[in-house]
């Protein structure tokens, strides 16, 4: 018979989306935190949300580039607030132009003060964020207020996202859910997401799992990577749906197709287990791999265990201490604890 410490040297068992009794750490900081942030997505919402006239800089060629940035910068300089805007991308994007943030924050902040809603979008995006200018998130919340008053629908959105997490303002789920229907209504297609997790947790509304997953749907109706990994998740579990392995599968698949970094790490454990398709512990190992690259810091503690036990690749104990490590360094508890157990045990070190 083992002794406890000798049980204790067993790597822990691989972590899923689903906290079961027998899991020693809660995931929820990498796979419930649903909600759409510029963070989460390496600023992709961002160019859902914000029209920003990116399409206008991405349609010209080099040349015509530069003549409208030579334009742009004429009629700024002569009080245009939307050239005043649009010169302010030039500057963040770099095109036409060597790339400025402070020069991008003057010209969105001229504007700003003008009363242009788009560029009091564009301000408090650089507060939030500290881009050209100190992070200040009052100030971002400010200028998302400002912005969402003078009509600009992504503004609601922004401004519903401060409330739910309490950026730049105190914590408000009643005002986040009545800005994301808002949203919503006007259009914005990522508040859809953001307006099904709270019907999920009940925050700020009565909870609704049908309507959790009304919302999570027509996000993913509308291609939102993050929309079809909640949906995934509804049909994984059986939230406002009956349970249904195999569509979890095909939409976590089709949420990673989308660079949804959680769904590589769900996908994953799918091949791992065989939910909703074969095992396959290789392509297990690979997707782990691609979130694991990416931060996710529960795919990389999963890469570790693979590692310790030679599934799905080579065993390398060195590579299992420096996955536990990376997990551990982003503050992930099971990852602490098979680090520590690496150290206890001499597990990948000299």
């Amino acid at each position: 018979m083992l002794s406890p410490k000798q049980n204790n040297s067993s790597p822990e068992v691989l972590i899923s989306e689903q906290n079961s009794s027998n899991l020693k750490a809660s995931i929820s900081l990498e796979q419930r935190n649903k909600a759409i942030s510029l963070e989460q997505n390496d600023k992709a919402i961002s160019l859902e949300q914000n029209d920003k006239a990116n399409s206008l800089i991405e349609s010209v060629s080099n040349d015509y580039q530069a003549k409208a940035f030579n334009l742009y910068k004429a009629a700024a300089e002569m009080g245009n607030l939307d050239a005043q805007n649009n010169l302010g991308l030039f500057y963040e994007s770099g095109k036409a132009t060597k790339k400025d943030l402070g020069k991008a924050f003057y010209w969105f902040n001229k504007a700003a003060e003008n009363g242009n809603e788009l560029a009091q979008f564009n301000v408090a995006d650089f507060y939030k964020h500290g881009l050209g200018v100190e992070k200040n998130e009052i100030k971002a919340y400010k200028y998302y207020k400002k912005s969402a008053e003078n009509g600009y629908i992504n503004a609601y959105f922004q401004l519903g996202y401060c409330y739910h997490y309490g950026i730049g303002t105190e914590t408000n789920k009643i005002k986040a859910f009545e800005l994301y229907q808002i949203a919503v209504e006007k259009g914005n297609l990522n508040a859809q997401n953001n307006l099904g997790l709270l019907y999920e947790n009940g925050e700020g509304t009565a909870k609704d799992l049908n309507q959790a997953f009304y919302w999570y749907n027509k996000a993913a109706e509308n291609d939102s990577g993050v929309g079809l990994y909640n949906l995934a998740h509804c049909y994984k579990i059986g939230i406002g749906v009956n349970e249904d392995k195999i569509k979890a599968f095909e939409y976590y698949k089709m949420s990673a197709e989308k660079n949804y970094i959680n769904a590589y790490f769900q996908l994953g454990y799918c091949y791992y287990y065989g939910i909703g398709t074969e095992t396959n512990k290789i392509k297990a190992f690979e997707l782990y791999q691609i979130a694991a690259k990416k931060g996710n810091s529960s795919a990389q503690n999963n890469l570790g265990i693979l590692y310790e036990k030679g599934e799905g690749v080579e065993k390398d104990l060195k590579m299992a201490f420096y996955w536990y490590n990376k997990s551990a360094d982003n503050g992930l508890e099971v990852g602490l604890y098979n680090l520590a157990r690496c150290y206890d045990y001499k597990i990948g070190i000299e």
